[in-house]
């Protein structure tokens, strides 16, 4: 199937923008090169072996006290790293340092993630959520989890308890996520960090938050393990906006207001956000699945050559001595994380008390050539959509069809713009070979309800992030109004 070639000519200045990615500034260091950089996938793909290295670290690091660090440190800084453009450099640095920890146990370890567009519609159904994976929702008057990996575990932040759960909207039933083309049409319309940080965190980020409970709607989350799998596919999910051409954009402003760029320090790491805004380098020695780079070495998750991607200890803590934020000659720097000797087992409760004052007040289409193949993905689509869909995941690719051979110019150029052109051509057939299927009905005449509308966050929610609830509430309203123009259009999304 070929493109008609006023069509091609149409398409060639935006994919290239798509696929090309925004320059990186030259008056900033470009992050070394990781020697090696091992892989992130889906939770649900890895292997036995893979799950088993996987669920045996975690529990073994819960047993050590490294639970109950990354649920100190997150809430030590909730209020500095939510709300604002330390959000997703912060989570990133965040998830980073979880994972090389887990290496400290294991050389194969790398943080899975958890694709929960994938399970919006019903996502107390998903497999994740079973015996096999992480377990599902909590039992008895205290909601602790029962089954799962952390069955009947216990976490220890802010104190010993439970690990707990409870589905937000009640008998087991957890209300619906935000649906693959929500998602989609932020990677596509967003252009700044300033609106793709909000779009997301008050979308899909607070959502399964919300919609797990229990200790995932406290500030100490990290105490489930649910946190680290839902981190990893937000941060996947900013990967993929950055390899819509946003690469090196970071703006807005920070928790004190002032102007984020590359060179702004990540809140309790002390270095700068420019070493973790390019997978494969500087400190994010890894990639996503979904958006494999051809050229690299990159190790099973079984490897044990993944050794050479933890990145070294930068707290001088393999000599047991605390860092108490000072340079080497004495002045004081910006504060940052600091953790125990270089040992399995942190010494956490003396450790709390002598490190709690260091800890900040406020702490990269279709490249993945898609393994499953994608059988229901034609030609057309893989030739067409390498700019526009660069680096998406199965679910999200899917969507991307369906959105641009169904709904009206007039919806496309106002949530997907960048498929906006391409689907002009669409409908007014300039593409040989491509129709338009009838309204109503999808390309793969696989049909299903309307996309659900999605979840309120709450004034609860908003409340303990320091939300402004009218800005939350116009976010919610710009997601309901997205499902409204869909159902207008008679879209009808794909299983």
């Amino acid at each position: 199937m070929k493109l008609a070639f006023f069509a091609v000519v149409a398409l060639a200045s935006s994919l290239l923008a798509a696929a090309q990615g925004s320059p990186k500034p030259d008056n900033s260091p470009k992050p070394a090169a990781c020697t090696t950089a091992g892989v992130r996938k889906e939770i649900r793909s890895l292997t036995d072996a893979e799950w088993s290295v996987v669920s045996s670290v975690v529990l073994a690091m819960n047993r050590d006290g490294w639970g109950r660090w990354f649920a100190y440190v997150h809430t030590q800084n909730f209020n500095t790293i939510h709300g604002n453009s330390q959000f997703f450099p912060f989570h990133r640095r965040f998830t980073i340092d979880y994972e090389q920890i887990a290496q400290r146990y294991s050389s194969s370890f790398y943080l899975p993630y958890w694709d929960t567009v994938s399970d919006y519609r019903a996502p107390q159904t998903s497999e994740v959520l079973t015996n096999k994976y992480i377990g599902g929702n909590g039992q008895g008057a205290n909601g602790c989890v029962s089954d799962g990996f952390l069955a009947n575990i216990n976490v220890g932040y802010p104190n010993t308890h439970c690990l707990v759960r409870k589905f937000d909207k009640g008998d087991g039933i957890i209300n619906s996520w935000y649906a693959p083309e929500y998602i989609l049409s932020i990677i596509q319309r967003d252009t700044t960090m300033a609106q793709f940080r909000p779009d997301m965190e008050m979308s899909l980020h607070g959502a399964v938050h919300l919609g797990l409970g229990g200790d995932m709607i406290e500030q100490w989350s990290p105490n489930d393990f649910a946190f680290m799998v839902h981190h990893a596919n937000m941060d996947r999910l900013w990967d993929q906006w950055q390899d819509n051409g946003n690469t090196w954009v970071m703006d807005g402003v920070d928790n004190k207001g002032a102007n984020m760029t590359i060179d702004s320090q990540i809140l309790a790491y002390n270095e700068p956000v420019s070493s973790v805004m390019q997978l494969g380098h500087g400190s994010a020695c890894y990639y996503y699945d979904t958006n494999l780079p051809g050229d690299r070495n990159l190790p099973s998750q079984a490897s044990a050559v993944a050794q050479s991607a933890v990145a070294k200890d930068k707290s001088n803590s393999s000599n047991g001595k605390k860092n108490n934020g000072e340079d080497s000659d004495g002045s004081k720097k910006t504060k940052r994380i600091v953790h125990p000797a270089k040992t399995n087992k942190p010494e956490i409760d003396d450790f709390f008390l002598g490190v709690a004052s260091d800890v900040a007040a406020g702490v990269q289409q279709l490249n993945e050539d898609i393994k499953d193949s994608l059988e229901e993905v034609d030609q057309f689509f893989k030739d067409a959509f390498k700019g526009i869909t660069k680096g998406l995941s199965k679910s999200l690719h899917k969507s991307a069809q369906n959105v641009v051979t169904t709904l009206p110019p007039n919806v496309l150029d106002k949530w997907f713009p960048k498929m906006a052109g391409l689907g002009k051509d669409i409908a007014n057939n300039k593409v040989t070979g491509l129709k338009r299927p009838q309204k109503g009905h999808n390309i793969a005449n696989k049909a299903v309800a309307a996309i659900p509308v999605p979840p309120t966050l709450g004034s609860k929610w908003a409340k303990m992030h320091k939300f402004d609830a009218a800005e939350v509430r116009r976010y919610n309203e710009k997601a309901r109004q997205f499902v409204q123009d869909l159902q207008d259009a008679q879209y009808v999304p794909l299983k």
